[in-house]
């Protein structure tokens, strides 16, 4: 599931994931049925590749997506993300907001920098945060790369699945580090 999740638009068929998650092929059709049949946590397209469905199970995927956060707080290299995060929670605790590290950080234990994506709830309360956001980063690293936006802006994202911007490019390559359930 965790692969599934980290990749939300991506199509595998049961060879590629076979191959991604470097387990035999019997383990993993037998691992993927009841995710599909039982408990419809993946949907099988037309073309017969295996996806997300990211629709339904915000509840479990949720889940998953803490475990993910978990996993990489939990690595040496990420001790500056996770006193940043720490940070942001006390700050802004009583606000809506999601956290969203993207891009090459997600798989890199030495990346050139950190995409970070804060998502609220409007796009004025964006703005007026951006810059206090900017400021606690710089109090944990350099590499930090901040982006506030509103929840407006998600859904115009959205709507360009085609065009390149920050919502297309995390979609395969994230960990929400705070407010998964809403993300879903």
């Amino acid at each position: 599931m965790q692969l599934f999740t980290a990749n939300i638009t991506t199509n595998y068929s049961i060879r590629q994931t076979e191959r991604e998650l470097n387990m035999p092929y019997a383990l993993v059709h037998r691992a993927i049925t009841p995710l599909i049949k039982t408990y419809h946590y993946l949907k099988i397209n037309e073309n017969k590749l295996i996806h997300l469905n990211y629709k339904e199970n915000h509840d479990i995927l949720a889940y998953i997506e803490s475990l993910r956060k978990i996993e990489l707080l939990s690595k040496p290299y990420a001790k500056n993300i996770k006193e940043f995060l720490q940070e942001i929670l006390e700050k802004f605790e009583h606000e809506y907001f999601i956290i969203i590290l993207f891009g090459s950080a997600v798989e890199k234990t030495n990346p050139r920098d950190y995409d970070i994506l804060f998502i609220f709830e409007n796009n004025e309360t964006a703005g007026k945060r951006e810059r206090a956001i900017e400021v606690i980063a710089l109090n944990h690293s350099d590499k930090f790369h901040m982006q506030a936006i509103g929840t407006e802006s998600i859904f115009e994202m959205g709507v360009k699945r085609d065009q390149k911007n920050v919502l297309n490019e995390l979609l395969n390559k994230h960990i929400i580090l705070y407010g998964a359930e809403s993300f879903y």
